[in-house]
């Protein structure tokens, strides 16, 4: 009688969580293809900025983590090939407040000296109900009429970055 008591427990608590996920995948989507790219403040250096649309470029969101090894990869990458998004401006956002502490210039120079590209820091809620994805790295990509062409969970190589763009 006891096992059966513990079983029916089991598959209840089972049937909840289950319910609770097709409830949660369900619900719209925070940022689907086609809306407008949000506005977002973050925080450089000693200062804090807004994130805006740009009419003249594409622009592209990076949301990234220092100690992720496919964020690395995909850094590297953009590192190594940053003169193929000359027309593309690129904003890379962390949630890790000692961000600018890290010895970032010497990873990533190339980017982080490039004029069309900046790096901040976001605050966690706010970029996640701007953006929703907090998967690292995540990228979203935006036409010169601020409208979500593509986003992407995960890294990504070069070539279909350029190609998407």
């Amino acid at each position: 009688m006891r096992k059966r008591i513990i079983a029916a427990a089991i598959l209840l608590l089972l049937a909840c969580f289950t319910g609770w996920l097709i409830i949660e995948a369900s619900g719209p989507e925070v940022l689907p293809e086609g809306s407008v790219i949000p506005i977002i403040k973050f925080t450089v250096k000693n200062s804090i900025e807004v994130l805006k649309p740009d009419s003249t470029k594409k622009t592209m969101v990076i949301f990234f983590n220092s100690k992720c090894s496919h964020c690395k990869y995909e850094l590297s990458e953009l590192n190594n090939n940053i003169e193929k998004f000359e027309n593309v401006r690129i904003y890379f956002f962390t949630i890790e407040k000692d961000f600018f502490q890290k010895p970032i210039v010497e990873r990533w120079k190339n980017l982080y000296t490039a004029p069309n590209v900046s790096f901040g820091i976001v605050n966690k809620s706010s970029y996640e109900n701007k953006f929703g994805s907090m998967v690292t790295p995540s990228i979203f990509l935006f036409s010169t009429s601020s409208k979500l062409i593509k986003k992407i969970d995960g890294e990504m190589k070069i070539e279909r970055l350029v190609e998407d763009l």
